[in-house]
């Protein structure tokens, strides 16, 4: 009887519309607090690499590498692209691996020698990120082949995630800051590190 005595004086003292609009309005403010307090959950650690020699090479998967370098990648052709592209400064060839049904802008680089941003990410990325973590890239036998460093920064309401890791064989590999959800598959792609076969370790 209350209610109904309540709604009688509202519909008195203030027109339907706005009514209905107070209404919605509290209903739906917790929702859009909680959607703009949440906090995305923090990137984990990517798996620790292991290289092993190459075997051979699965239906529907791309191998990146150099024919004077020892590592090599496995590329999925389902999901990524490869490409490569002719650097002058050195002259070396550089192969870019994108997500193709993403619509983020990272791309995971491999070089022979250095990736284009490594300066960046030797250096910049670290210090503006919440974590960094180094460890050994190890071989089959646990001798240190390379060293692999990741961390992650916020950037607006979300994380964004940086990697790079050197190899002893020679080239690195590693992406800008990108989407924590985008890194996760270069670090698929990153922990298919292989040695070939004619420079096995």
């Amino acid at each position: 009887m209350k209610v109904r005595a309540m709604t009688r004086k509202l519909r008195q003292v203030l027109p339907m519309w706005l009514i209905f609009t107070l209404l919605g309005a509290g209903i739906l403010s917790p929702i859009a607090a909680y959607l703009l307090l949440r906090h995305p959950p923090r990137p984990s650690l990517p798996p620790a690499i292991v290289v092993s020699n190459c075997g051979d090479l699965a239906p529907g998967v791309r191998r990146a590498g150099f024919t004077r370098w020892a590592m090599k990648f496995d590329v999925p052709e389902a999901g990524f692209t490869l490409q490569s592209q002719l650097l002058d400064m050195p002259i070396e060839t550089l192969h870019c691996v994108c997500i193709t049904h993403s619509a983020a802008n990272g791309a995971l680089l491999i070089s022979e020698s250095r990736i284009p941003g490594e300066r960046e990410l030797q250096s910049q990325w670290p210090v503006f990120s919440e974590r960094v973590e180094e460890r050994d890239v190890r071989n089959t036998s646990g001798r240190v082949a390379g060293k692999d460093r990741w961390g992650y920064f916020r950037s607006g309401a979300q994380w964004k995630c940086w990697r790079l890791v050197t190899f002893a064989a020679g080239g690195e590999a590693g992406y800008l800051p990108t989407p924590p959800e985008v890194a996760q598959l270069f670090d698929q792609v990153i922990s298919s590190a292989c040695f070939s076969a004619a420079t096995g370790r």
